[in-house]
């Protein structure tokens, strides 16, 4: 029986080897603020059938609207 070891604390420098180069990289960057923009806001990041779906199952509106209160109807 082949027995496999497994050894933690170089698999975790390997994350964190991969996770930093993903940090620096200048095109993960803009994803990075896009994440971060998502996350000021309290939306979730996705394209459009993500959001819809995700919208669906929870039973509510993810779509943007304007900030403060309702325009009363006159």
């Amino acid at each position: 029986m082949l027995k496999l070891e497994l050894n933690l604390p170089a698999l975790r420098n390997i994350i964190l080897i991969e996770y930093r180069s993903f940090i620096r990289s200048e095109e993960d960057k803009k994803i990075i603020e896009e994440i971060r923009k998502q996350t000021r806001l309290g939306k979730p990041l996705g394209d459009g059938g993500f959001l819809k779906t995700l919208s669906e199952n929870l039973g509510r509106s993810l779509s943007f609207r304007p900030k403060g209160r309702p325009w009363k109807n006159r």
